[in-house]
């Protein structure tokens, strides 16, 4: 039963750190990139290993530890991380270039 659990929480921590992940390496801040995808291979080395142990000893109940680790991981990770970059830079561009239009 702690097998699941764990499994559960390596997963949500997992796809959380996922979606951090993509944020930190499209704001190109790489020291935080780099400890992120330390702790991003240790979990998936370790779910991985817990899951296909259970599995081969024929513990199919684990695949909805899996499963609903990742889906509750991204559904956190897509709450909490809700800066919209693409609008942002979009009225980045328009202040620049309404700028230059006053200028000239």
């Amino acid at each position: 039963m702690i097998d699941y659990f764990a499994i559960l929480f390596f997963q949500i921590l997992f796809n959380f750190l996922k979606v951090l992940e993509i944020q930190l390496s499209y704001e190109n801040k790489t020291t935080k990139l780099l400890i992120v995808t330390v702790f991003l291979s240790l979990l998936a080395l370790s779910s991985t290993f817990l899951s296909i142990n259970l599995l081969l000893e024929g513990d199919f109940y684990v695949v909805i530890s899996f499963v609903v680790g990742s889906v509750v991981g991204k559904w956190l990770a897509s709450t909490f991380f809700r800066s919209n970059y693409r609008a942002e830079i979009y009225e980045r561009l328009q202040k620049k270039k309404k700028k230059k239009k006053k200028s000239s």
